[in-house]
């Protein structure tokens, strides 16, 4: 009796656990996701690309800047004191933008969002 017990349970034991090609199906469904993170996740990643998005206009309006600098003569002294002040103004503006993507990323990366890739 103890004989063949020990028969039966050596030749079903690899049958009652998921082999290594189903362990991924076999825990698929078992994992279960908060949805306020995943939505809290989701606002963090919307707010940062809303950033990042800001941060390229600013980039174009410094090249702007730029370009009509270069094509103002120089005789219009008053036009040029006003592109100067207004790209100084613009490098502070992106300055501090690039700051709040930086600290938003850092939000991100502490609040735990699973799978982000930044």
């Amino acid at each position: 009796m103890l004989r063949t017990t020990t028969i039966l349970i050596t030749i079903l034991t690899p049958f009652a656990t998921p082999s290594q090609e189903h362990i991924g199906d076999y825990f698929k469904g078992s994992v279960i996701t908060d949805p306020t993170k995943t939505r809290r996740c989701e606002e963090l990643i919307k707010g940062r690309g809303r950033k990042i998005t800001f941060k390229n206009n600013l980039l174009g309006l410094i090249d702007r800047n730029k370009k009509l600098r270069k094509m103002v003569p120089r005789e219009k002294v008053s036009v040029h004191e006003k592109l100067e002040r207004n790209i100084i103004n613009l490098k502070r503006e992106l300055k501090l933008a690039r700051i709040k993507i930086s600290r938003e990323s850092e939000q991100i990366i502490i609040k735990g969002c699973p799978g982000i890739s930044l």
